[in-house]
Parts: C-alpha cells; structure tokens; sequence
C-alpha cells in the first residue's frame, strides 16, 4: 500500500511540472532551467530537434510509414500478378469478344442451350431429303455447316425416354441415376410405380431425392441460372431446387388439344437468352416429336419427313432471333435426341400369355425390353419358362445382363429379370389386346444403329464445318460442365473423348481446366469477387500509406518539440 501511494503521489508531482508552451513564450513564475533543477533527476519534457532522441524518434517514424509504403506496393505487384495470371484464364475459358481492356467483367458469359428432339434419328435427315427434296431442310444444314454433326450419338440401354435424358443431364447409366426406365418401382416405395405416363406420379413423391444430382442443381448451388422448357423430371424438387426458370412438362404437355406451341416455346427461349434482369447460363429445352409420328407411322414414312421439316423451321427461327439479336457468338447450341426409331409390325410379336401364367409376375416395361418381378418364390419358374420361350426373346437374371449394356448392378430400382426383344421384335401380354403404334418402337440395345440419335452442336466453342464419326450420351454432361466452368460430379462420360468436337484452342483450355486443382478453379470462377476485395484492400493501404506521409512531413518552425513520453517507464525510472 506504501509504495502505491509514493508512486501515485510521484506521478501527481511529475505532472504538476509537465507544462506545455512554445518555446517563444516565457513561462510565468519558473523557467525551464528551474524546472530541470527541481527535477534533475528525470528526463527533460522538451527536447532540441537535433537531440539524439529526436533523430531516434524520425528514423522510427520514417521507418514505419516506409514499411507501410512498401506494403502497399507489394500487394498492388502482387495483384497485378493475379490479374496476369487468372484473366486470360478466365476470358479464355468464356471464349467472349473483347471489345476493351475492361469489358470482360461487364457481361454474363455465355450460354449453353441444349435441345433434344424426341425420337430424332441419326439419319432422318437424309430420310426426310429423300421424301421432300435435298433443299427441303435449309436450317439443319445451315447449322451443320457453322458446326459439327456427329454420324451418330451412342445413347445408353434401354435406348428410351426418361433413362436418356436423366443421362444427358447427369453423365451417368441409368443404373447409377435411378431413372431406369419410363416406368419403375422403387423398394423405397413399396406399390408405388413411377411412370412417364402418369406424371402426377413423378411430381408428387421426393422420388428423386439422395439420387445423383442433374447439372442444373449443381449450376444453381453455384450461383449460375437454369432454365427448362418441357424437360423430362424438371417439374420435381431435387436437393430442395428446380429450375430458376421452368415451363412445367405436367401442366403443358399431356393435354394435347392445350399443347406449348412450338413457336412460343423458340420466344421463351430467345426471350431467357436476353432477359435484361438476369442471365441463364444453361437452358434445356424438350421437343416431343418426331417420336410420335414415328411411333404413329414408322420411321421411313413420309409424315415423319413432313415433321422434320416442321421441326426445320423452328430450328429457323431460334437460329434468326440469336442472330437478330447478336448472341451467335455467345450461345452454344448442342442439338440431340434421346433415342432413335425402328420399324415394328404386329406380325413380329412375342405374347408372354402363350409361355406364361400371368399370375406370376408383375412388370413396369413390356415392350421392346420387359421389366419383370416375379411374385415371391416363383423367380426361378419364370425365369425357366421364359428363357427359351421363343428365339427372338434373350432372358437375363439381373447380373447376367451383358456389361456392353450398363445394366446390370443391384439397387432399389433396378428390376429382377430383364427380357430383351431381337431388333423390329415386341414383347406383349397377349395378342388379342389391341396395340396402338405398332408401326415403330425403340428401347433395343445400344449396338443397333437404328437406335441411335442425331447430334449436331454449334457456337463460339465448337468446330465449324467439321463432321465426327461418334459421340457418346454420357459425355454430353463433363462438356456441359466444362463449358459453364462448374466441376462435375461422379460421371460415367468423359470430356477427352468428346472434345474432338471443340475448336482445338478450346479443347486444350477445356482438357487443361478439368485437370486443375478444386482450389484453382475456385480462384478462377470466383475471380471477380477476390478483385473487388482486392481492389478495397489495396485502395485502404493506399488510402492509409497517404495519411501517414502527409502527417508526417508536416513541418514546425518551433525549436523545441515536446515527445510523447511513455509515463509508466518514465515513472518506473524515476522511482528506482
């Protein structure tokens, strides 16, 4: 307690000298010698500028501010270093026309459009110039001629809608995306069928949850925009998401008299293409024919000729309006279709009745494939009965489905026993049931050209003029990705193999950006946002090295200048 009083009283009694003025004005009643006198022991409160402390004092000043100035330029180097480094990447990977130094960061990047035409062929072009003339399909060729067409697309077994699309949009076989089928059971869903023909089945159960997730989930959970027109399972919630934008499947496509007309659907996507409140990155647009038609008439008639011309002239106008309004260069369009078409008839028919009770068995599929589950205990039967039932039918347990075919692993959707008809063959319960489109079917294996559909692609990414002999389904989805620059999921498609579709600078920026590390392509796709936080960082350094040169070069014409004087060592001093 002592000695807190002497060093309380001791500072009152330092600070009672501390008397601060200029060195013009005399002091009243004591002088700066007298002060010193009474306290010779402590340090004097006012120095001569060229007072060795004094120069201590300005080389730690000058030293400090230097360091920041130093500071400063250090990050603006290193800065400019990044913007060396990311911009041509990034601008490069957007592939956009530069028109200043700056005009890169005041665009949305392009779009990736991808169209599927239903039951569009690899070869109905050819077929429908054989019908109505070589010049009766003006816009397809002008779109192979600024692109590249492939010879054919390999889709993915069984070669039908639902399975394909969920392909297009996932990279994967049906069995690892769960949509094996246009219809299916689920064991998750115990006497519940999915099925394409009754989509409020599809919409009104979470049937897509903790399966893969499609490439418009991914967009979206990275901050990028999609869009949906008619595209199959884009009316249902996955990871609690749908499209930003969705022209609903269910509402518009099953009533036919009310059918999305097809010029209305090219106006809602040119429309997204220019929206001025926002930019969607990929757009996914569904056309239903010419797979009726063909499923109506067959697919070397002349009605579904006359729908290719029908679906020649929508391709015109969404061609005119990205040109109207100067996106031909900012869109990359990739035309496809889920499947092909094969001639059937009703004199080509396997009836199940004739070799099998149909007691003992329920299925989801029965037509070109049949999907069957045997009832409890009588597997083995069935199977029996059926394997050689009839020559143009192969029976396969599960497992022993062939590995060219990708489908044969063991989930909850995948169905026990799987029947394959021979080519132009259909499986039927019975033949005294009436059969609508028996003139042409799909859903045969992947090694039968017929099923194989059209593939055509074009936009500032892609090869002009060029032809190639194959691209397959699954690698649709890694191109899609790499073109949005967002990192794909788990895939069974490969973008090396599809890249021989891409300009060649494209392809080896495309092929090197896949290679990067996550964290690069994290700089790179948030690269305007570590900028603009690059930009305030640097302009408060900057902001702060100014303040501090000012402060200090401020001159006085005083003699003497009185010191900060840190009083708890000052008082320490005193006392020992």
């Amino acid at each position: 307690m002592y000695n807190c009083f002497i060093s309380f009283y001791n500072s009152v009694k330092v600070q009672s000298f501390r008397i601060y003025h200029s060195a013009d004005e005399p002091m009243v009643n004591m002088s700066t010698e007298q002060i010193i006198q009474d306290d010779s022991d402590l340090p004097p409160p006012y120095y001569h500028i060229n007072h060795e402390c004094i120069r201590r004092y300005k080389r730690r000043t000058h030293c400090t501010y230097f360091t920041l100035i130093i500071s400063g330029i250090v990050m603006m180097l290193f800065g400019a270093l990044i913007l060396v480094i990311l911009i041509p990447q990034e601008i490069n990977l957007y592939r956009w026309n530069i028109k200043g130094p700056l005009s890169k960061f005041f665009n949305h990047g392009k779009t990736v459009l991808l169209i599927s035409m239903d039951g569009f062929r690899h070869d109905y072009i050819e077929l429908a110039k054989n019908h109505l003339g070589s010049n009766a399909l003006p816009n397809f060729d002008r779109l192979i001629s600024e692109g590249v067409r492939a010879a054919k697309s390999i889709n993915v077994y069984p070669t039908i809608t639902l399975p394909n699309h969920r392909t297009l949009i996932t990279g994967l076989y049906p069995e690892n995306h769960g949509v094996v089928g246009n219809s299916l059971l689920d064991k998750k869903w115990p006497n519940k069928i999915f099925s394409i023909y009754d989509q409020e089945s599809l919409n009104h159960a979470p049937w897509l949850t903790d399966w893969p997730e499609p490439i418009w989930v991914t967009l979206q959970q990275n901050s990028g925009y999609a869009g949906s027109i008619l595209w199959p399972l884009t009316d249902q919630f996955v990871s609690d998401d749908l499209p930003f934008q969705r022209v609903s499947q269910y509402a518009l496509l099953n009533d036919y008299e009310h059918r999305y007309a097809y010029d209305q659907r090219i106006r809602d996507i040119l429309w997204w293409l220019k929206n001025p409140k926002y930019h969607l990155n990929l757009i996914l647009a569904y056309f239903e024919e010419p797979d009726e038609t063909g499923h109506s008439y067959g697919p070397n008639s002349k009605h579904v000729a006359k729908v290719v011309q029908t679906l020649d002239e929508t391709l015109g106008h969404l061609l005119d309006g990205i040109k109207k309004r100067g996106l031909t260069d900012k869109v990359d369009i990739i035309l496809t279709a889920d499947h092909g078409m094969s001639e059937t008839s009703n004199t080509r028919l396997i009836p199940l009745d004739k070799y099998i009770d149909n007691s003992l068995y329920n299925y989801t599929q029965l037509s070109t494939m049949g999907f069957l589950y045997p009832a409890p205990g009588k597997f083995e039967e069935v199977y029996k009965r059926l394997k050689s039932a009839h020559p143009k039918l192969d029976v396969y347990r599960r497992d022993e489905v062939p590995a060219y075919l990708n489908f044969n692993i063991t989930n909850s959707r995948m169905p026990p026993l799987i029947l394959i008809a021979k080519p132009r063959w259909k499986i039927v319960k019975n033949t005294s049931q009436p059969y609508a489109n028996v003139s042409g079917d799909h859903g045969y294996p992947t090694d039968f050209s017929e099923m194989y559909p059209f593939f055509i692609a074009r936009g500032p990414s892609f090869k002009i003029n060029e032809s190639v002999p194959t691209v397959h389904a699954v690698d649709v989805y890694p191109l899609m990705c790499a073109l949005l620059n967002i990192q794909p999921n788990p895939n069974n498609g490969s973008l090396e193999r599809i890249s021989n579709i891409l300009k060649p600078d494209v392809a080896n920026r495309l092929l090197n950006w896949n290679s990067w590390s996550y964290l690069w392509k994290w700089i790179i796709s948030d690269l305007r946002f570590i900028l603009f936080i690059s930009i305030i960082c640097v302009s408060f350094t900057i902001l702060l090295c100014s303040i501090v040169v000012v402060m200090h070069r401020k001159e006085t014409n005083e003699p003497f200048i009185r010191l900060p004087i840190d009083n708890d060592k000052e008082f320490s001093d005193y006392n020992t």
